[in-house]
């Protein structure tokens, strides 16, 4: 008689919240297509532990969807981390397009230092759920794969028509 290990274990609970997920959504609206035959937003509500890793699996089953946190009470931002957020929108509302601002560079306009900006910036859920509010996601840039965000690029090629959404603004997720 063999055991699993702790890693084949998760393997085989994540692939399982995967079948039940893509099950549930696939048999919901995810199917609906609009009368050119494009796909319709959806929206879906999942209540999962955060130890499930749902949150992690639902971009490698739904590429483009944006997961976001349930915060009943929104915690207010305040000192740095309010001032990254500000950064961010300033900065963004400036640049369009692919634009890249580096967290060293964001680091710098708001005087922290760079080791301590992960910690206290980089991976705090209010700034993780800024990001994603404001449809941005982390990339690597230059030969040495320095971290930053950018506005979201679909992977899915934007056809134009009045059904269908060209700008991130008229997203409703």
């Amino acid at each position: 008689m063999s055991c699993l290990s702790h890693w084949q274990l998760r393997a085989t609970k994540q692939g399982e919240s995967a079948h039940v997920i893509l099950q549930g959504l696939c048999r919901a609206s995810v199917r609906g297509l609009n009368a050119d035959g494009h796909c319709k937003p959806c929206r879906a509500y999942i209540i999962a532990s955060p130890s499930s890793g749902i949150a992690q699996l639902l971009p490698k089953l739904f590429p483009g969807c944006h997961v976001k946190d349930w915060q009943p009470i929104p915690s207010k931002m305040k000192g740095k981390l309010k001032a990254a957020v500000d950064h961010l929108d300033a900065f963004f509302d400036e640049h369009r397009g692919d634009a890249v601002l580096t967290y060293n560079d964001l680091a710098a306009a708001i005087g922290v230092d760079r080791k301590n900006f992960k910690r206290t910036i980089r991976y705090d859920v209010r700034f993780q759920n800024a990001l994603q509010e404001r449809r941005l996601e982390e990339v690597e840039v230059g030969a040495r794969g320095q971290k930053g965000v950018r506005a979201y690029l679909s992977p899915f090629p934007i056809e134009e028509g009045d059904d269908v959404y060209t700008d991130a603004s008229d997203w409703d997720f």
